[in-house]
C-alpha cells in the first residue's frame, strides 16, 4: 500500500522503477496498490487491519508482468 503526497499522482510502475533501481532485487514489492489516504487512527497510527480488508477487495498491480490483478 502506497500513499502519495497530496496533489501528485503516482503510478505503481513509476514506483517499483524507482525501487528496482535502488534496492536489491529482493525487496522491490512484487505487488502495488495506491491508496488516495491510507486508514489511520485518532493518533495518527495506520489501521493495518483496514488495509488488509481493503486488499482482499482492491485490483493490485503486479510488478512481474506489469498488469493488473484481481485478488
Amino acid at each position: 500500500m502506497v500513499e502519495p503526497v497530496p496533489g501528485t499522482a503516482l503510478r505503481p510502475a513509476d514506483l517499483a522503477r524507482y525501487g528496482e533501481e535502488r534496492l536489491p532485487r529482493f525487496m522491490v514489492p512484487r505487488y502495488i496498490h495506491v491508496m488516495e489516504r491510507l486508514p489511520r487512527t485518532p493518533t495518527g497510527k495506520i489501521e493495518k487491519h483496514q488495509i488488509r480488508a481493503a486488499l482482499s477487495q482492491a485490483s493490485l498491480w503486479e510488478r512481474t508482468s506489469d498488469r493488473k490483478r484481481s485478488s
